[in-house]
Formats: C-alpha cells, structure tokens, sequence
C-alpha cells in the first residue's frame, strides 16, 4: 500500500521551506474526522493535547500518566493512550500521548508508524509517501 500526502511550501526568512504537515483520519465517536499532524521524524510518539482525547472517546482520567522531555529539555506531563488512523483502505491503532499543554501541535511520532511504513520525502514532487514494506506490516496494519 502506498499513501502520498502533498508538501505545502511556506516562505521563511531565509527561503522557502517545506513544512511536513500531513492530513490524516482519525477514529472519533462520531466516525472519521481530519486531523492535520506533523510528520516528527525526531518523536518517539505520536501526541495530541488533552482536548482531543474526549472527541475520540477516551478517558484520560484512567490512563497512565508519565512526563516526558522534550527536545528542549522541559518536562510535559502526558497520559498514554491510541489512536485508530485511517490510511487509504488499511487502518492503523497506533500508541499515542495526550500532552497537558494544549497549545501543542498534533505530531506524527516514529512509534506505530516507522515500523509500518517506508517514508520517502519527495521534496522535487512536494510530496511525502508512505509505503508499507513487508507482509508482516500489512498485516498488522488492523491493530
């Protein structure tokens, strides 16, 4: 299965720049719903504010709570839970946090989806393209 996603070109002060925000469908109480996620080769996991976690039904309140680091070096307090994505046909449920700090972006982290998925950076096409690379991927691709 391949899934490509479009580059969108922001202008900075020092060029133009390709920003890796990709659009995907997350599994809410109300079916379906686009959310737009940095692709973060740098996360570990995947994250979204604690906002979000109520209009896919989950709970946080029982959820495990851990902090983690950021690349900064602060500390964020998360709850551990997953996401079902929609990706073409397949679906995939994935680990993610949920961050106190609601101010924060919806990343793509490495956890669920780099070991399901070659990721290619087309900059010359302006597109990201996900691939899934073996059998044993597509098959855990459900869960």
């Amino acid at each position: 299965m391949r899934i490509e996603f479009p580059l969108r070109e922001i202008k900075t002060e020092f060029g133009p720049l390709l920003d890796p925000t990709i659009e995907l469908q997350v599994k809410t109480t109300v079916g379906y719903r686009r959310f737009r996620f940095f692709l973060d080769t740098g996360a570990d996991f995947s994250m979204m504010p604690n906002s979000a976690a109520e209009l896919l039904g989950l709970n946080l309140d029982e959820a495990q709570e851990r902090e983690v680091t950021g690349i900064e070096g602060s500390k964020v307090s998360v709850r551990l839970g997953s996401i079902t994505l929609k990706m073409g046909v397949m679906e995939a449920t994935i680990p993610c946090l949920f961050s106190s700090i609601e101010s924060m972006p919806f990343l793509l982290g490495r956890m669920g989806i780099f070991d399901r998925f070659n990721i290619v950076f087309d900059n010359q096409r302006k597109r990201v393209i996900l691939e899934s690379f073996s059998p044993e991927a597509k098959k855990n691709l459900s869960g």
